[in-house]
């Protein structure tokens, strides 16, 4: 769905009992092995939660540590998503949150946090923090994270079109009642995406 342009952005998955989560292995350089369409099971590495540090001696990416601080400060997220999609980056580019403008933006009332720090999340600090570098959604499992990232670039595109004409109008969504997506959504999303898939 265009989630993922080149090689970059990465996808990770709890290993729940375990204390670790896999990860794709680097996909630069001499070893890299493409887009995230050519992964196969023998390319996802393996990663202690508790040390941060990779078990089966293939290398993880540079951002290793986005999901590890993510996965230690929910124990809720079973997966998480991260890519560089151009309108959530261009708005945190201009410090502009994305906002819910459409009905599946209420996922993300009132605004998506947007992180100062703009660098390579290399380290464990910098794993808690990130700004015009890309967007991260999480869920309880894969699906549930694909399906969150997909209507958050649409709800950022839109607003980005919506501020050529005036200015994005959020809709109401009261306060403690931010919806989570529905079963069906998330079951038709994923089975979109991986229909489509090149």
């Amino acid at each position: 769905m265009g989630l993922f342009e080149l090689n970059t952005g990465h996808i990770a998955v709890r290993i729940r009992g375990r204390g670790a989560y896999l990860v794709p292995r680097h996909l630069h350089g001499e070893h890299g092995i493409g887009g995230l369409g050519a992964l196969g099971l023998e390319d996802l590495v393996e990663v202690d939660l508790a040390t941060g540090t990779w078990t089966d001696g293939q290398e993880p990416p540079d951002e290793v540590y986005l999901h590890t601080e993510i996965f230690r400060a929910r124990a809720d997220v079973g997966a998480i998503v991260h890519c560089h999609r151009e309108a959530p980056v261009a708005l945190s580019v201009a410090d502009v949150p994305v906002v819910a403008v459409h009905h599946y933006g209420a996922l993300f009332a009132p605004a998506v946090t947007i992180y100062s720090e703009h660098h390579q999340i290399n380290s464990s600090e910098r794993g808690r923090v990130m700004r015009a570098h890309g967007a991260t959604a999480v869920g309880v499992d894969i699906r549930e994270a694909v399906a969150v990232m997909f209507p958050l670039d649409q709800c950022a595109r839109r607003q980005l079109q919506a501020s050529q004409a005036g200015t994005p109008r959020p809709i109401d969504v009261p306060v403690g009642a931010r919806p989570r997506l529905f079963a069906n959504t998330i079951r038709n999303t994923w089975f979109w995406f991986a229909a489509n898939e090149p």
